[in-house]
């Protein structure tokens, strides 16, 4: 009996380093992928194509070389989160920063909202909550939501 135990702990011990060392692996992309951004928004003191608000070429492009497309969705959530946080609150002057952050933001909610499963709409809702709650913003998830739901 006593060898059945050990066996048991000994597995026990070895599946949770696993999660452990899995749950590091998801966290230090996170962190790299967010500094990444950081850097992307940094390096670029007017991001803007000429008196537009829109990202230029080169910007877009390497936010595009980031592949958010190959997360998966709860680092997608992480990295959608985070990117509205940094780009909030937004006041004159950071501009040139809050929109780098905030098209990886809606990056993410639209590559989950392209995803079928009940943990993407999880992961919109929770979303939509956070800051989904403005007028234009409310309505994006809403339709976002609706169409996931139907994947």
């Amino acid at each position: 009996m006593k060898p059945i135990l050990i066996l048991l702990a000994l597995s026990l011990f070895a599946i949770s380093n696993l999660f452990a060392e899995e749950k590091s692996k998801q966290i230090n992309s996170y962190i790299s992928l967010q500094r990444k951004v950081f850097e992307i928004a940094k390096s670029h003191p007017n991001p803007f194509k000429p008196r537009t608000v829109n990202l230029s070429k080169e910007v877009s492009d390497k936010i595009d070389s980031l592949k958010l497309n190959d997360l998966k969705s709860e680092q997608l959530w992480r990295i959608g989160i985070a990117c509205f946080v940094a780009s909030h609150p937004q006041t004159a002057g950071d501009q040139r920063w809050d929109l780098v952050f905030e098209d990886v933001c809606w990056r993410c909610v639209k590559i989950i909202a392209s995803r079928p499963g009940w943990e993407n709409t999880h992961y919109l809702k929770s979303m939509k909550a956070l800051f989904g709650t403005d007028g234009g913003a409310s309505l994006w998830f809403k339709d976002y939501i609706e169409t996931q739901e139907k994947l």
